[in-house]
């Protein structure tokens, strides 16, 4: 399979003022205006078709259809969308950011550029339709900008890309809102239409809020694809994904569904400007470096806690540190074990708790708690699990008001090798009381103490999930080079994942790593694709998982 390159590397399209007034009077069915363009000949509407719907917890959704039938097969197309509200203009650019036009400024920049005749692309011959995301998690209601109009439309790839969509009338309005829309719990009519070929775009804020996202890639199209690509799986029974992701956090510039989830692209450099719980969650997606179980460890780096920028799981190798020596000792000699990291803060029931992340213990024996969870109101008297490594055995035990339970000490083939990365998993099931762990795909059992995978009467039922900690109460010898690390953390309160394989035989696989979604509907689900330490694409399929149970979904192509 080919690699990719990015397309669209042409300078951005260029309009005058009068051309940006031109779309305005083509938009909105003005009569007149100056500099006004028209197409040379007839040719159908570019929009066939569009649904938007505001949801109570995603914002605006939907899609439009724009009809390349008239097009070329062989050519290549820039996108655009837009917005006019209370006679400004604002257009979204590849980095998800909304560019909003003041008069004399007329740069419009493309959502995405270079992209393929759908007959060319995921959906195949026959296609003449391309499909476009419209998200706006930020936009919650329609009385937030009353009176905004929503537009989208394509023009030849290129220098001239938004003069052709206008010469020839390439684009069409989505929708216009009144301010009354009614907010919706289900937006089934926003569905995206099979067969299409899906260009999920960029979710970004709102007009005008200034915020910069890091750049998105192209999207994937008919195998032109790479790790960070932005990629569409259609399948019959995909279930339902509920959006945990509070902060509004972003991977690789798209904003995804999990509770937390971040590779440590977004951290440019190693503390971030502001040595605040704010600055490092913006830092890290969420994640902070605490002292206790709350508390803001302002001196991260000084007790040991870095971000380091190679080495890791991910294509850009970065990861989580913590590294304690003497010099970290005598600093803080009643708590240097405890400045670590917290992934997750906000008390509440889920029923289900999935975790997965990567955690390189080098060469301790003993680090101590590599990864913690805590929750209230069980009707156990245990309100903690904790993972550790004793040699090679890797361990688990639940601990509470009460002794706890015996722990796991891990039968082979679950066997820790020294300065390796193992990804682990954790899954929690608080409404039945069972939980387990995985270690690159194999569960901690222990027969010994009748642990055959599935563990009971560690939870309890009904526990509120508290918080999660990325070590606690670790040791190690800094001089000698050990150290804890952590990378590619995953939570969601959801067991249903899509997970990205080397075999299309679940059970021959050597590794698998998990995807991010950034749209979920029972007949498809937005990805963004997610390399992890598998050395290229090529030969990878794709599975649904529900718990550990696998359904194939097809190859990546």
């Amino acid at each position: 399979m080919a690699t990719t390159t990015r397309a669209g590397r042409a300078a951005a399209p260029r309009a005058t003022v009068s051309a940006i007034a031109t779309a305005a009077a083509l938009l909105l069915g003005l009569a007149a205006c100056a500099g006004r363009a028209t197409a040379a000949t007839p040719l159908p509407p570019a929009l066939a078709s569009a649904s938007t719907c505001f949801h109570a917890g995603q914002g605006l959704v939907g899609r439009a259809l724009l009809d390349l039938g008239p097009e070329s097969p062989d050519a290549l197309f820039d996108l655009y969308k837009g917005v006019h509200w209370q006679g400004a203009w604002a257009f979204q650019n590849t980095q998800g950011q909304w560019v909003v036009l003041p008069p004399g400024i007329g740069v419009v920049p493309p959502v995405a550029r270079a992209v393929q005749h759908p007959r060319r692309g995921l959906a195949g011959a026959g296609a003449a339709t391309l499909e476009v995301g419209l998200s706006e998690p930020g936009l919650q209601g329609p009385g937030m900008l009353p009176g905004i109009t929503l537009f989208v439309g394509y023009g030849a790839a290129g220098a001239q890309s938004f003069e052709d969509l206008l010469a020839r009338q390439r684009f069409g309005v989505v929708a216009q809102f009144a301010g009354n829309e009614p907010v919706r719990a289900n937006c089934d009519a926003a569905a995206p239409t099979p067969g299409v070929a899906i260009v999920p775009a960029p979710a970004p804020s709102p007009p005008g809020t200034g915020t910069s996202p890091a750049p998105a890639p192209a999207p994937a199209q008919g195998g032109s694809f790479s790790h960070g690509s932005r990629y569409t799986i259609q399948a019959a029974n995909l279930g339902t994904k509920a959006d945990h992701n509070v902060g509004n956090y972003r991977y690789q510039g798209q904003r995804h569904l999990l509770a937390r989830f971040s590779d440590f692209d977004n951290a440019g450099a190693a503390t971030p400007a502001a040595n605040t719980k704010a600055g490092w969650q913006a830092h890290l997606d969420g994640i902070y470096p605490i002292l206790t179980s709350t508390d803001f460890n302002a001196l991260a780096t000084a007790s040991g806690a870095t971000v380091e920028h190679s080495g890791g799981v991910t294509p850009s190798g970065r990861w989580l540190k913590r590294r304690i020596t003497q010099g970290v000792r005598d600093q803080f000699p009643s708590n240097y074990r405890l400045r670590n990291w917290n992934l997750w803060d906000t008390r509440g029931y889920q029923a289900q708790m999935y975790f997965t992340g990567y955690v390189n213990l080098s060469s301790i024996n003993a680090p101590g708690k590599y990864y913690r969870f805590y929750w209230t109101d069980s009707s156990n008297a245990n309100n903690n699990v904790w993972t550790a490594k004793e040699g090679g055995s890797m361990t688990a035990r639940a601990e509470g008001a009460n002794t706890g339970v015996p722990g796991i000490y891990s039968d082979a083939p679950v066997r820790y090798q020294s300065n390796t990365w193992v990804r682990y998993e954790i899954l929690a099931d608080f409404a039945n009381d069972r939980v387990s762990f995985y270690a690159d795909g194999k569960p901690l059992m222990d027969a010994s103490r009748g642990y055959t995978g599935v563990n009971t009467g560690w939870l309890g039922v009904g526990g509120k999930l508290d918080y999660f900690l990325l070590n606690n109460t670790v040791e190690m010898d800094g001089e000698a080079g050990e150290f804890v690390g952590h990378a590619m953390p995953y939570l969601d309160f959801s067991f249903q994942r899509i997970e990205l394989a080397d075999a299309a035989d679940w059970s021959r696989r050597t590794d698998a790593v998990v995807q991010v979604p950034t749209r979920w509907g029972n007949g498809s689900v937005d990805i963004v694709v997610n390399q992890g330490r598998f050395a290229n694409l090529e030969g990878k399929h794709l599975f649904l998982l529900d718990g550990m149970q696998a359904t194939y979904l097809g190859p990546l192509k």
